[in-house]
């Protein structure tokens, strides 16, 4: 009987102790007509428009913020915040124009979903722009 009541002990502390992580927001691009949704190639000084979706997955949507690396840089410079109002906390979307360098060279185009929890999910776009 301590056997069985030792296992039964042990079974419901490992079963309670197990923390599953949550998973953060959704993210995707949007891929309706005239968005760019994968790596391009542009002249120098063009823009193109990216759309994101984002949904809500166990806490609410919090911010979205925008950055970009130039020439293979490992860092962001953070370019642009929006933050998910009221009505936006379990569905965001946010359209998204981006205007290049004058100049030759590679652009990192990173896009961040952060919930209220703190967690983030990335999507990015690489540009050569030439």
């Amino acid at each position: 009987m301590r056997i069985l009541f030792a296992f039964l002990l042990a079974s419901c502390v490992l079963l309670f102790s197990c923390n599953k992580e949550k998973a953060g927001p959704r993210i995707a691009f949007n891929t309706a007509s005239g968005f760019v949704t994968g790596n391009i190639v542009v002249a120098p000084g063009s823009s193109f428009a990216v759309g994101l979706i984002c949904d809500k997955t166990s806490d609410d949507l919090s911010m979205l913020y925008t950055e970009y690396a130039y020439d293979n840089a490992n860092t962001g410079t953070l370019h642009r915040r929006y933050y998910a109002g009221p009505d936006e906390r379990e569905h965001f979307e946010q359209n998204i124009t981006i205007t290049t360098r004058a100049q030759t060279g590679n652009e990192r185009w990173i896009f961040n979903m952060t919930d209220s929890d703190g967690r983030i999910s990335k999507l990015e776009i690489r540009v050569t722009v030439q």
